[in-house]
């Protein structure tokens, strides 16, 4: 199972650098503090490149209370907050897709149903943002994308961090291949279903929050 000191020793590795015995541990110096500092913005955009099914999220959202589309759409809602990538809008549970015509603009998706299904790759600690939950092959892209985000200030070369880089999307196709098989064509159980009412969005539990 992948655990962040596992990748950012991954990461550490990939640079020659020394690699860490624990989170707490101070001897990592800059290094650690670059690994610190960049793992959200690495993380989310190796969420944003795939529908990967440990990230996969499905809401029912209700039109957002007043604010009218200025044409070609009767409904607006908005993305949560959590969103990174649109896997499936429908009408229904079933999640059947490509039968609901809509807009994605912005912070909104518009439809001309209500409410409106969605499936999407989420950054949410219980979903894309449990390390725990990651497949292998991704944690390696992510500690490969890591690497070449901090390597210029970390070792001081642009070169590596494009070799890495390189590397990186490489092991993202793969990752994507393999975890691909996983997402299959079975509908969500009744009880994984939230609902996203008035603006509000369901914490981990399922129930909705401000």
């Amino acid at each position: 199972m992948a655990s962040v000191l596992s990748i950012y020793n991954s990461a550490l590795t990939e640079l020659g650098q020394r690699t860490l015995a624990d989170m707490q541990d101070t001897g990592g110096g800059e290094a650690k503090r670059l690994l610190d500092r960049n793992w959200c913005d690495v993380r989310d955009r190796c969420l944003e490149a795939g529908s990967w099914s440990f990230a996969l999220r499905a809401v029912m959202i209700d039109p957002e209370e007043g604010f009218t589309p200025a044409f070609g759409y009767d409904h607006a809602f908005s993305k949560p907050c959590d969103w990174k990538r649109t896997h499936v809008i429908a009408a229904s549970e079933q999640m059947r897709s490509g039968l609901v015509p809509f807009l994605d603009q912005g912070g909104h998706w518009y439809a001309n149903i209500s409410p409106l299904y969605v499936r999407y790759v989420s950054c949410h600690d219980q979903f894309g943002g449990d390390v725990g939950q990651w497949s292998a092959h991704f944690a390696h892209a992510m500690s490969l994308m890591l690497a070449a985000k901090i390597a210029p200030k970390a070792i001081g070369s642009k070169e590596a961090a494009v070799t890495l880089e390189k590397a990186g999307d490489k092991a993202l196709v793969e990752a994507l291949a393999l975890d691909a098989g996983n997402l299959g064509s079975q509908p969500l159980p009744t009880s994984s279903w939230v609902n996203s009412r008035r603006g509000r969005w369901p914490n981990a539990y399922g129930s909705a929050r401000s």
